[in-house]
């Protein structure tokens, strides 16, 4: 757990939250809740902004960079309820 740690405490320190939704998605401890809690928010947060954006652009797919989108298609297949709630419009609005 310490490398663990260390590992999430660095990618709170770079404000990479995808990662961080990621990495709490497959571990299965409580240890890192508040992290992981603000991981996931953080991430919601950002993958809301894409699909709003796509929203004022109903006729345009929006394109996301390759290793974001990469992430949050990660993100879908390692956490049901993200993948629930995004994975649909994601798949028909962005590019």
């Amino acid at each position: 757990t310490n490398k663990l740690k260390s590992e999430i405490d660095d990618l709170l320190a770079r404000k990479d939250y995808l990662s961080i939704a990621i990495l709490c998605s497959e571990i299965k401890t409580k240890d890192f809740e508040r992290e992981c809690g603000i991981g996931f928010a953080k991430a919601e947060e950002e993958i809301g902004k894409i699909i709003e954006e796509s929203a004022l652009l109903p006729f345009t797919k929006i394109h996301v960079e390759s290793a974001k989108r990469k992430k949050i298609e990660n993100l879908f297949e390692k956490n049901a309820h993200m993948q629930i709630k995004y994975s649909g419009i994601w798949k028909e609005r962005i590019n």
